[in-house]
């Protein structure tokens, strides 16, 4: 049996909240959570998400903890290329910029390498190119130059059989 909150439960959950949460001197302020059946334009849980959750401040005056930019990765020894920003549209911003420096980068090394290996390819085919013609009309040459020599000594050959038959 597959159990389905309807959404305008949904939309109450988001709006009123599912639980109460207590301050913290250094983090969020204390929250109520609006009990059921209470008001519908109950929108403190929103707005909190939308002032504090996103922005510079954790509650007011008190700044949002500062991202993490080292010891991160499985094994603690990755840091991030940028510096840590104050909110969370701020991170995004500067881990999409880093990103798109990576990825210059890469493309502009991509590019060089390509152009390496196209002269290197230019220079192994000049050294090594075989030209398929030329080397055709060489063996064809060959091959009739070893014919008129395998003539020749047919001929050597009867004569001296001849010569060998008269002295004898």
């Amino acid at each position: 049996m597959t159990w389905r909150v309807r959404l305008p439960e949904r939309r109450s959950l988001v709006r009123d909240g599912t639980h109460d949460v207590a301050g913290s001197p250094t983090g969020a302020s204390a929250f109520t959570a609006n009990l059921a059946g209470g008001p519908a334009g109950f929108a403190d849980l929103i707005n909190r998400v939308l002032n504090f959750a996103m922005g510079a401040q954790a509650q007011t005056g008190v700044a949002q903890p500062a991202t993490a930019t080292a010891g991160l990765g499985p094994d603690g020894t990755l840091n991030a290329p940028y510096a840590a920003p104050a909110t969370l549209a701020d991170n995004a911003t500067s881990l999409v910029s880093a990103q798109a420096a990576v990825s210059a980068a890469a493309t502009s090394q991509l590019s060089t390498e390509v152009t390496v290996q196209t002269t290197l390819n230019q220079n192994m085919t000049a050294v090594s190119g075989v030209n398929m013609d030329t080397e055709m009309s060489n063996m064809i040459q060959l091959q009739n130059a070893y014919g008129a020599n395998a003539k020749i000594i047919t001929a050597a050959q009867a004569m001296f059989a001849q010569l060998l038959q008269v002295v004898q």
